[in-house]
């Protein structure tokens, strides 16, 4: 339950300031309001392909939104909103990433600091980041 609510959260909060593991932040962290402020791209950004299939899966269950998940494979992709494990995001560029965690975290280690550089730089405007 505190996942979905914390997706509620992410996903479909409608208020400019929304509270998110303690932190208050006045900017918007929600796809409708990037889609408003003009962003065309969003990425959900994931550890792994199990992540991302886990945040898939959490969003359709509760009824919220069901996103298409990029698997690296693709030719092209279309613009929009969809889901990204972190080693699939390398060489794409997206006008907002929301990177999230959900249980597999990021480690002091080579490997994990490779994919959170690949994460964290394929925002164009607005990166956010939540651990849930």
């Amino acid at each position: 339950m505190t996942y979905l609510f914390s997706l509620y959260l992410l996903i479909f909060h409608r208020t400019r300031s929304v509270l998110l593991q303690g932190v208050t932040t006045n900017r918007p962290s929600d796809i409708a309001a990037l889609e408003e402020e003009g962003c065309t791209s969003i990425a959900i950004i994931g550890k792994t392909m199990a992540e991302c299939k886990r945040l898939n899966e959490l969003l359709i269950k509760s009824g919220l939104i069901e996103l298409s998940i990029l698997t690296g494979n693709e030719e092209s992709y279309t613009a929009g909103t969809l889901i990204v494990p972190a080693y699939a995001a390398k060489g794409l560029e997206f006008d907002a990433v929301l990177l999230v965690t959900i249980d597999e975290k990021y480690h002091h280690n080579e490997l994990d600091a490779k994919l959170l550089y690949v994460a964290r730089t394929r925002s164009l405007h607005q990166l956010y980041h939540f651990s849930l």
